[in-house]
């Protein structure tokens, strides 16, 4: 008899109510206390009926939604900070790294005494011409200024919410700054918290890292895409290069996600071949994770990454072969306990969905004789030639699937030659992330540290090349503008198939253990 998905999947439940409460409650607009009063009730009714199974599930579930529903409203009214209107003058710490832009420096700031809490500021710079100031300024330094500190808005022309995104982000104002208005001084972080100093910290080191690219002569597009892919850095993506890798279907070997940690620790689990090296394939995995989130500026997606990863290595070593559906929502269910407007966030949806998609649709796009019994030798070695070929091609469909929709969405196009973009910028995108690993470890060796670098050059060249060729075919993108609605009925359509073939699994699992 087969099992349901609840059993099978026990945080499951929990999670999509707590995600409901929380849009549920950014619908409606209600207030904190209403939904403390609610929870409060719910809670109460609970105890009160706490012999009673049914009633005291249904109950625990409500608690679940209203939980959600408390936590959205709390961080909606935490987005909006009180603003004088007049100029004020103030010191800050830069956040990161200046970037031109035209006539303009752009970068992120943090006003450190504003309420008795720091104020982070999207900042822009007028360019001095005269002096070049802003040359000498970089991540890390703190700045004493006078400028008004305005509430983000949005450009009327545009249908993107601009000011919105800067609250989910975490940006509650915006401001202009004139060279006459600004000098560089000597402030305290102390008012920035554990959490920013350790950013600003890992920010640092990644500047420092990315200097060392100049250093070993990679320039033009192929250092920028392989400061992206590497440390997360995309200020010196052209906007051809982003449209190339966009029409491409592989824009997201652009953005740091699991994609690149998971190529950086798939080394690792060779470890976990023997029951002694579990332990030692888990902290090799758990150091990597976390070094690499910490040399990339601890950007939220390689956070997000490294936090799926910590856990399905604590779930490996406590159950050997953990569901990782499960370990995927428990990553989810503990980060919106922590940022509950992450569901809002662009880059959390695609990352999640991704994931998910392929844990759902990967063991269905694997053809049977892949997986039949080995009858010889050579069928071995044919089988898993065929099997790698096919399930790197299936990692892509399957991603594409659980994004498709989303992606279609949220920027009205979809890429048509996706798969034989990913064929050929997944393999040099691991291989460049392997070069560059060698080229900081290859220092004390100059010489071979210069061949390494051409290396890094050469493939990241190879790599713009093709993926510019295959932007430039016809119909590189399909046009598509769906409505909520439909996006919601494609992922219900979706969920019915696999729940459909899930239960098809179960039974005939069943079925062949009672046969055996």
């Amino acid at each position: 008899m087969s099992q349901p998905l609840t059993h099978s999947f026990p945080l499951l439940l929990p999670t999509v109510l707590l995600l409901l409460g929380i849009v549920f409650a950014g619908w409606v607009g209600w207030s904190v206390g209403v939904w403390v009063a609610s929870l409060s009730a719910t809670l109460i009714v609970l105890f009160l009926c706490r012999r009673h199974p049914k009633a005291s599930n249904f109950l625990i579930l409500t608690a679940l939604f209203q939980l959600g529903a408390w936590l959205s409203a709390q961080a909606e009214a935490g987005l909006h900070r009180l603003l004088p209107k007049e100029k004020v003058c103030y010191e800050a710490v830069v956040m990161s790294e200046p970037v031109p832009r035209g006539k303009v420096v752009r970068f992120d700031m943090a006003v450190l005494q504003h309420q008795g809490k720091p104020l982070l500021v999207k900042a822009q710079l007028l360019r001095d011409t005269i002096s070049h100031r802003y040359d000498r300024l970089h991540v890390g330094d703190g700045l004493r200024a006078v400028s008004i500190l305005e509430t983000p808005h949005s450009w009327a022309a545009s249908n993107f919410d601009y000011s919105r995104w800067l609250r989910l982000h975490g940006f509650s104002a915006q401001t202009f700054l004139l060279p006459s208005n600004w000098q560089k001084a000597r402030v305290s972080l102390q008012p920035l918290g554990w959490w920013n100093r350790l950013v600003l910290q890992a920010r640092q080191v990644r500047q420092h890292l990315l200097d060392r690219y100049r250093q070993w002569q990679i320039g033009g597009d192929e250092a920028a895409v392989v400061a992206a892919l590497s440390l997360g850095d995309k200020s010196g993506l052209s906007k051809r290069l982003r449209d190339d890798y966009s029409r491409a279907g592989v824009a997201h070997v652009l953005a740091l996600s699991g994609l690149h940690l998971g190529i950086l620790c798939g080394l690792f689990s060779l470890f976990s071949r023997r029951r002694s090296g579990r332990w030692l394939s888990s902290l090799l995995t758990l150091t990597c994770a976390w070094a690499f989130a910490l040399l990339t500026g601890l950007s939220p997606s390689v956070v997000r990454a490294a936090l799926l990863l910590s856990l399905y290595s604590v779930f490996f070593l406590a159950l050997r072969r953990p569901q990782p559906l499960n370990v995927l929502l428990a990553t989810v269910l503990l980060m919106v306990l922590v940022r509950p407007l992450l569901v809002y966030d662009l880059g959390f949806q695609l990352s999640v969905l991704s994931v998910l998609s392929i844990h759902l649709f990967l063991p269905i796009l694997v053809p049977p004789f892949l997986v039949a019994p080995k009858t010889s030798r050579r069928a071995v070695w044919w089988r898993r030639l065929a099997r790698g070929l096919w399930t790197f091609a299936s990692l892509s469909i399957a991603a594409q699937i659980g994004t498709s929709p989303l992606v279609a969405y949220a920027f009205g196009s979809l890429p048509t030659y996706f798969l034989i973009s990913n064929l050929v910028a997944v393999p040099c995108a691991t291989l460049l992330l392997y070069l560059v690993v060698a080229l900081f470890l290859t220092t004390p060796l100059p010489v071979v540290q210069t061949v390494v670098a051409q290396m890094v050059v050469s493939v990241a060249k190879v790599m713009n090349e093709v993926l510019r060729w295959v932007s430039s075919l016809p119909c590189a993108t399909i046009e598509l503008h769906p409505t909520i609605l439909q996006t919601v009925l494609c992922y219900a359509l979706l969920l019915t198939i696999w729940a459909m073939g899930w239960r098809l699994q179960q039974r005939f699992q069943s079925s062949k253990n009672e046969v055996t």
